[in-house]
């Protein structure tokens, strides 16, 4: 097979670096990278990353080295036009640990890794609001009122 020829072109106006295909195929490369973050126990948490390469990379997620398989009630994996999401349900604390991802095609691998931390309560979270589910309710008996003699 032919593998296409790359080269690294640098905009002096921007000082960015583009990467630049020559040809029809490339190694896989991340466009947006994994990021930690902190949920709260029992609520739903999501990893994504973006990644491009042809031919179409093959997507791996992991947890802790571990490679992850779909499971309807605990992950899902979701591939729509390089945007890569990995949805964790209902989490717990044994699902705290270090997520990757991984492309791969013929000419080459990349990888994205991530921590993922459960807090067991709501106030370890400095971003979560609390509101209330109900209205406050009057107390029964009013306080007792002081007045000066």
């Amino acid at each position: 097979t032919r593998r296409s020829r790359s080269s690294v072109a640098s905009s002096q106006r921007r000082g960015k670096r583009k990467h630049i295909s020559l040809g029809t195929e490339s190694a896989p490369v991340f466009t947006r990278r994994l990021r930690e973050h902190t949920v709260i126990e029992g609520f739903d948490s999501e990893f994504t990353c973006s990644a491009e390469g042809e031919p179409k990379p093959k997507v791996e997620w992991a947890k802790d080295g571990k490679v992850l398989r779909e499971d309807p009630n605990k992950f899902k994996f979701k591939h729509v036009f390089g945007v890569l999401t990995l949805c964790i349900y209902d989490v717990s604390l044994a699902d705290a640990g270090d997520y990757s991802c991984s492309v791969s095609n013929r000419l080459g691998t990349a990888i994205t890794r991530a921590r993922l931390t459960v807090a067991k309560e709501h106030d370890q979270v400095g971003y979560v609001w609390h509101f209330p589910t109900e209205m406050p309710t009057a107390p029964a008996h009013p306080p007792p009122r002081y007045e000066e003699i």
